[in-house]
């Protein structure tokens, strides 16, 4: 803050209004022109450390509501709040000055005068009102150029995901399988065959329609989820359980396209699945929050993981600006953590 030079002419500028109102004030009592002018020249300077001191408690003041009661979600509350604190502080500014200033030089007042209490209430209100107009105007400058550099991220990351996709949309490894289970399918059960296309249709959809949206609704996720799901029972059968408890209020909630089915796959491929190690999925939602928890069997494998879907998810949620997801170990059970987001934030980003 101390190194913009903007600081410094707004809070001179600041210090020199409030020295020319008194100056006014002055001349309207009688004084002469030479002494105002003297005034002026000798109030300013004294004005500006005022001002430059409560500045950087304005500035402390509107980071601190930033931060617990930002603008986009609690207008009026914040109105109230920054209100009540500005008049509080001016309050207390004035109580203060005034104390002070009757005990240096106690013969100068009379019990009966409150010019010099009105005056300095006038003079921290304007000083006090400005320096905060100030900050918030500063504040929101650095938010709608975090946002532009944000909306550029997100387009050259778009455009970079659209390459990806292209040339990793179809997984070898998840077609070949597929397509094994499907032949054997075509002999055995032609009715769940053409089930399976279907489904496994439906999510190569998925993946090449809204793997490009920013987000999309829960429910949609878990529709493509139950898809990719129908041909993943077919090939673990009873050795795979998926169990879910999601509330109808929270499927208008938002995710990353593909995350949810990332979770899933995620556990799928690390851990070792038989009649005796049972796969237990959970999908839970609570709190804004949709909790993934599937039990651990630790899979032995030549290729070791790289991270790259986990790497992707947190990307994903960093350039939104939202929280991040988590993922961790916990009495035998692996959890994964995405926070649900909500659509309209986002409508014109």
């Amino acid at each position: 803050m101390l190194k913009d030079r903007r600081f410094w002419i707004y809070h001179l500028f600041t210090a020199a209004t409030i020295a020319t109102l008194l100056g006014i004030e002055d001349r309207l009592e009688g004084d002469s022109t030479r002494t105002v002018l003297l005034e002026f020249l000798a109030d300013t300077p004294l004005f500006f450390l005022v001002v430059s001191g409560l500045s950087y408690l304005a500035y402390r003041v509107v980071k601190w509501l930033n931060r617990i009661m930002p603008w986009d979600r609690k207008p009026f509350d914040r109105f109230i709040a920054e209100s009540g604190l500005v008049v509080v502080i001016v309050l207390a500014s004035t109580t203060v000055t005034v104390a002070g200033a009757r005990q240096v030089n106690a013969d100068l007042f009379s019990d009966n005068d409150f010019a010099f209490e009105f005056y300095a209430l006038i003079m921290f209100f304007i000083s006090i009102y400005m320096v905060f107009v100030f900050h918030e105007f500063m504040s929101l400058s650095r938010d709608n150029h975090v946002l532009k550099l944000r909306s550029e991220t997100l387009l050259k990351q778009n455009y970079l995901a659209k390459y990806e996709t292209l040339k990793n949309q179809v997984n070898p490894h998840f077609l070949f399988n597929s397509l094994n289970v499907l032949s054997s399918l075509v002999y055995i059960d032609a009715k769940k065959a053409d089930q399976f296309i279907k489904k496994f249709s439906d999510v190569f959809r998925y993946v090449l329609e809204l793997n490009q949206e920013k987000l999309v609704p829960l429910k949609q996720e878990l529709h493509v989820l139950d898809a990719y799901l129908f041909l993943q029972k077919i090939r673990y059968g009873s050795q795979l359980n998926v169990h879910q408890n999601i509330s109808a209020e929270l499927l208008d909630l938002c995710v990353p396209p593909l995350t949810l089915q990332l979770a899933v796959e995620n556990a799928l491929k690390h851990n070792a699945i038989s009649k005796d190690q049972v796969l237990d999925i959970w999908i839970e939602a609570k709190e804004n929050e949709l909790v993934i928890v599937n039990t651990y069997h630790f899979k032995n494998s030549a290729h070791q993981s790289t991270g790259i879907g986990q790497k992707n998810v947190l990307e994903k949620y960093r350039l939104l600006g939202e929280r991040l997801p988590q993922f961790y170990l916990e009495d035998g059970h692996y959890i994964v953590r995405l926070p649900l987001l909500m659509a309209e934030q986002w409508s014109e980003f």
